[in-house]
């Protein structure tokens, strides 16, 4: 009797377990649909990707169970964003306007160094988050990698610098996370395969794009910055894509890419 007493138990706990789960997952299912009503309202709008990824899950598993569907289909699992620990600290800065001191190890060196920054912004680029703030030592707006941040000590009674930062302009010909100060923008053009054409085209490479479209080529015209980000872009296409101004870049791109080829 014992034994059966055992069985019946177990069994009871199934069944709590199987009623709890379909409880959540149709809140779950509720809650998702009811974020994919709204998503275009513009306090979701910087949340569109992640939201067009719940609206892909629910077309193919309304209850969000997609256990049933995992032989056919697989959803691209992504990592949580590197430095994200530091976010609450670095938002709570932001919004109570509290200059802070950071400390901040680069890539390139093994030792800590201190910056005294006026935080402005949190920005999520390539699975990265990053910060954005008046460095009061340079003077100007600095971007720091919060993956590379070893403490934060808030200075709560020191006075707040805001030099009317805006994001929008600030990255408006940005090619990625990097902004030179006071650089202007460069007409960056290249010539690239029909086929690359074709992906640039669905997924441009940004707001300023634009592509103009022969049998064998497509000429690409961008108005961006002059960074990092689009060093490594073209470098990672140059097979595909010749590129045809400005002079400068072209020349340096030439000698990346023949430093490149000399190692094989």
């Amino acid at each position: 009797s014992q034994y059966n007493n055992i069985d019946e138990l177990r069994s009871c706990f199934k069944s709590i377990e199987s009623l709890i789960s379909s409880s959540v997952r149709a809140f779950a299912s509720s809650s998702a649909n009811t974020l994919v009503q709204f998503r275009d309202l513009p306090i979701f709008q910087q949340f569109d990707q992640a939201i067009g990824k719940i609206a892909d899950r629910l077309s193919v598993a309304p209850d969000l169970d997609t256990s049933g569907v995992d032989r056919f289909i697989q959803f691209e699992s992504t990592p949580s964003a590197s430095g994200s620990h530091h976010l609450a600290v670095l938002l709570e800065a932001i919004k109570s306007q509290h200059p802070i001191s950071l400390g901040y190890k680069k890539f390139s060196g093994s030792s800590v160094s201190t910056y005294s920054l006026h935080p402005y912004l949190l920005k999520e680029y390539r699975n990265r988050w990053y910060l954005l703030g008046w460095d009061t030592a340079k003077k100007s707006v600095r971007t720091f990698g919060c993956d590379r941040i070893e403490t934060i000590d808030i200075l709560g009674d020191s006075t707040f610098s805001q030099v009317n930062f805006n994001a929008e302009e600030y990255f408006q010909h940005a090619f990625g996370i990097t902004v030179i100060d006071d650089s202007p923008p460069a007409l960056v053009k290249f010539r690239c395969t029909p086929l690359l054409g074709s992906y640039i085209k669905s997924g441009p490479l940004h707001n300023s794009q634009s592509i103009e479209e022969f049998d064998d080529h497509s000429i690409v015209s961008l108005k961006v910055l002059i960074t990092f980000e689009l060093l490594a872009w073209l470098r990672g296409n140059s097979e595909d894509i010749t590129l045809l101004e400005p002079l400068h870049l072209r020349e340096k791109l030439a000698t990346m890419l023949k430093s490149a080829s000399d190692k094989y």
